[in-house]
């Protein structure tokens, strides 16, 4: 795999993702106060002094399961450019130096990567990311076992994408460039 190759075809598939979170880096206009954070994550809530950045990941996971969740209820096609700028939302939450921010880009790209080679399916693409949020929603569920709403919807989009009495095709939502 040429990982140059497959970072620039995200970064131009989800160009409108990126340029919001460029936005929010620009809105950044105070010394940082959550040092471990990009800069975009500090300005979510950098005012708030009850600042709690698992909440907003928790907040970007359920965001992106919710989104899959209703393209499979509804069978409508989903623009791969709006389902993984999503996840980009996401690894961009998540604390700069933890461990799960590699295992998130590996999804990214292994999803554009199948995408090229025309094997990716809605289940297919679900199960790859999903794979790549587990460290995360571990990490999640470790600092705060109180809030699971985002690992429980995580697992219906699993389950969704894996129930064997659903029909292949409902399943197999078509994924739009």
């Amino acid at each position: 795999m040429d990982y140059e190759n497959l970072y620039e075809q995200l970064i131009r598939m989800c160009r409108p993702t990126i340029d919001e979170i460029e936005k929010r880096r620009q809105k950044t206009c105070r010394p940082k106060m959550f040092l471990c954070h990009s800069d975009a994550a500090q300005c979510n809530l950098q005012e708030d002094i009850d600042f709690d950045q698992q909440k907003i990941i928790e907040q970007c996971i359920k965001r992106w399961a919710h989104l899959a969740l209703t393209h499979l209820e509804y069978q409508t096609p989903i623009s791969i450019g709006k389902f993984l700028g999503l996840y980009i939302e996401i690894s961009e939450e998540v604390p700069l130096h933890e461990k799960e921010v590699p295992t998130l880009k590996t999804a990214l790209l292994e999803t554009v990567h199948l995408l090229n080679n025309s094997t990716l399916s809605f289940p297919i693409a679900c199960k790859i990311l999903i794979a790549g949020l587990q460290t995360t929603l571990s990490e999640l569920e470790n600092i705060s076992p109180g809030r699971v709403e985002a690992k429980t919807t995580v697992l219906k989009l699993l389950h969704a994408t894996s129930n064997i009495k659903m029909l292949y095709s409902k399943a197999c939502i078509k994924i739009i460039e």
